[in-house]
């Protein structure tokens, strides 16, 4: 060991002894040494964690790539990387923070006004290690508890998601359950399941027993009352919905005044796309409370029937009127051949007769097309006919008219009766005037 070696060692030793005599201005070096001794360490770690956050931060994408599940991307490179150097400024924080302590305590122990601080300090720490020490331990039969319930609840739902996963794709027949229920119903069981182990769980929560957590829930479960009697009303609407069966998604409805495709079918909503590709959000309570008419439910099997109304004067047959209107139907695309179109004769006006058009489709959604052309179909057949498709209002002096019905129910030597004309002697005895004349 050389000379400069023993002498610093003299120093420190002499230092120490100095200090521990009680001298102030020995103490008061020390204190300096100290507090270069930690600006040092505090610059080194600095840096130390300053080149791992770079270091990290050039991995993004490279050595630090995106979580996966399977095939489902749980976090990002760039997500990942923000937790490895957030988890890097969490362990610096606490390092300056115990520096920080250390410091303060070794500085605190040199002076005698101060020495009892430092103990103060030693004892909170101590302190406040045994008190986290004996509440763990304390708490860790309840741990280990809710973890055997939070591994039984994931064993549960698996079992849950394969059965209803079984029924979705029909491996597995339970008579009466449709298909189409299996994911509806395996969310609402999945909720149930959830809620159970909660409940279950509950007392094990740490802090479960204190006044404070225990009005906390209160206040939580009176807000939730009072303030979800609307959302209650949506999903009870909802889980009817899908047990009714009233539509299926893609399907085209008519709800209240909307009319469109089935987009989606939450617990709480449903929202349809009108033919104008507008979205339509509607309230599944809203949709409960009004009449759904589903018009793709019958055209899947070819059995829904579109109908339309002309009126024609009385003048006309109606074995032309009922010829021209199947004829154009028949010539109309997406009207079926396998179903013969028919014409009913709905009422009779003082003017005109009622007769409407009915024919079978399979093409629910292209309901505004067909009608657009079966509606000029129906033009042209009726102007070929030279037939005019009006609603006649007739004001007419009957004689010298003819009678408002078809040709074919008249004799065949009628002819409308001649005008009568009377003499005015005639005419005034008829009509005499009155006093006030």
């Amino acid at each position: 060991m050389s000379e400069t070696d023993l002498s610093l060692r003299e120093w420190i030793e002499k230092l120490i002894e100095r200090v521990g005599q009680g001298d102030f201005w020995w103490a008061l070096a020390a204190a300096g040494l100290i507090s270069a001794a930690a600006l040092l360490l505090l610059l080194i770690l600095r840096f130390l964690f300053g080149r791992i956050s770079k270091r990290i931060e050039s991995w993004r994408g490279t050595v630090i790539g995106p979580v996966r599940f399977q095939r489902q991307e749980v976090l990002s490179a760039e997500e990942t990387t923000n937790l490895a150097t957030g988890f890097v400024r969490l362990v610096a924080a606490s390092t300056y923070l115990l520096l920080a302590y250390v410091y303060l305590n070794a500085v605190f122990k040199l002076f005698p006004a101060t020495a009892s601080i430092a103990d103060q300090l030693i004892g909170h720490l101590m302190n406040a290690a045994g008190t986290i020490l004996s509440s763990v331990a304390g708490y860790l039969p309840s741990l280990i508890f809710l973890g055997v319930l939070f591994a039984l609840g994931r064993w549960v739902i698996h079992i849950e998601r394969l059965i209803f996963s079984g029924l979705a794709i029909k491996r597995i027949h339970i008579s009466g359950f449709d298909a189409e229920w299996a994911w509806p119903t395996f969310k609402i069981v999945r909720f149930l399941t959830i809620t159970f182990f909660l409940v279950v769980a509950f007392p094990y929560l740490p802090g479960s027993t204190s006044p404070a957590f225990q009005a906390v829930s209160v206040f939580v479960g009176v807000l939730v009352s009072l303030g979800s009697s609307g959302a209650v009303a949506d999903v009870v609407s909802g889980v009817v919905l899908t047990y009714t069966r009233a539509f299926h998604m893609g399907d085209r409805v008519r709800i209240a005044d909307a009319e469109g495709d089935i987009l989606e079918k939450t617990l709480f909503v449903t929202r349809i796309r009108t033919p104008k590709n507008v979205d339509i959000t509607i309230p599944n309570a809203l949709v409960m409370s009004n009449h759904i008419i589903n018009f793709s439910a019958q055209a899947r099997t070819g059995r829904l029937v579109l109908h339309t109304t002309v009126t024609i004067g009385y003048d006309v047959s109606p074995e032309t009127v009922s010829a021209l209107l199947v004829e154009a139907a028949k010539e109309t695309k997406g009207i079926l051949d396998t179903s013969e179109p028919f014409v009913l004769q709905n009422s009779l006006d003082d003017f005109y007769v009622h007769y409407e058009l009915n024919a079978a489709t399979n093409d629910a959604k292209g309901m505004s097309n067909t009608y657009s052309e079966l509606h000029g179909r129906i033009l042209a057949k009726f102007h070929e006919a030279g037939i005019e498709i009006a609603s006649p209002h007739l004001s007419s002096v009957r004689d010298g008219n003819p009678v408002q019905i078809p040709d074919t129910y008249l004799p065949k030597d009628y002819k409308p009766a001649a005008f009568r004309i009377l003499p005015l002697r005639a005419l005034r005895a008829a009509n005499p005037p009155s006093s006030d004349d």
